[in-house]
């Protein structure tokens, strides 16, 4: 089950790498760098609270500190993990791919952020991504539906439970314990 269940992430994962790669083509952004955790989570797996994800056309890499290495390589299935020490590695990877350009969070990305960006690349032209990886994890995939259903099951049980629990007298805290 555990090998089914990986597999099953394994391509879900390759799939959206896959469409997310049409998508920057489609903009001709050679790169991306992603850092907002609800899109690094949707483009790697990764459930941690630290990281930035670099796609490109031919390879995907997790760069984050010492603290989530094992669990990123446990996560972050298709990509080369890279421990990173105040962001210098990803600025090495950056500058050796000597990419024109490279598409950017801009409704995430500090201006500081930018700034580092603009000074540490500059043979790289940087461009917006607007809203690519949210148009994307808009459309849910089978995994994602089969999710949803199942939280709504679980919602459905515990309203039915709770309808039949409560009566006059007990304390919204009573409630929410129950619950």
């Amino acid at each position: 089950m555990i090998t089914e269940n990986l597999l099953l992430e394994e391509i879900t994962l390759n799939s959206r790498l896959s469409k997310f790669r049409e998508a920057l083509k489609e903009k001709n952004i050679e790169a991306a760098l992603i850092c907002k955790p609800e899109n690094r989570r949707y483009l790697s797996g990764f459930t941690g609270s630290a990281g930035y994800v670099l796609i490109t056309a031919e390879k995907a890499y997790f760069i984050t500190d010492f603290r989530y290495i094992e669990q990123a390589k446990q996560e972050c299935i298709g990509y080369e993990i890279i421990e990173h020490h105040q962001k210098q590695p990803l600025f090495t990877i950056l500058n050796d791919l000597r990419l024109e350009n490279l598409g950017f969070e801009e409704k995430y990305t500090t201006y500081s952020e930018y700034m580092e960006l603009q000074k540490k690349l500059t043979k790289t032209k940087l461009f917006p991504l607007g809203e690519i990886t949210e148009r994307l994890r808009i459309i849910k995939d089978p995994e994602e539906i089969d999710l949803i259903r199942k939280a709504a099951s679980i919602a459905d049980e515990a309203f039915q439970h709770i309808c039949h629990y409560i009566k006059p007298g007990l304390t919204e805290k009573e409630i929410a314990i129950e619950l």
